[in-house]
């Protein structure tokens, strides 16, 4: 019961992607056992389970969105010295029309 209760209680916002994984797949388990016995569940799990789906994928997609912008770094490094003061000079105009009434 101890699991459960800390399931029920679990804080998401102190929690890596990993412990939350682990507690979906606990709280999908229990939420299944539920099921084989046809008894419904406590009224807050299926909400975790959904609470828990949402931010897994807002985390993993900030994970992926951040790998793209190291390797995007990564990349511009790499570029020849005219190269990059050619993009500067690119934001800049897209930067100073954005100014323009």
């Amino acid at each position: 019961m101890r699991a459960l209760n800390e399931l029920r209680n679990l804080d998401i916002d102190v929690i890596d992607i990993d412990g939350e994984i682990a507690y979906l797949a606990f709280a999908k388990s229990v939420q299944a056992e539920y099921s084989n016995f046809n008894a419904d569940p406590p009224e807050w799990l299926p909400l975790r389970v959904k609470q828990l789906e949402r931010d897994i994928k807002s985390k993993r997609q900030a994970i992926i969105e951040k790998r793209i912008r190291d390797l995007e770094n990564r990349k511009a490094a790499l570029l020849p010295r005219d190269k990059k003061l050619e993009n500067i000079d690119q934001d800049l105009a897209l930067l100073r029309k954005q100014l323009e009434p």
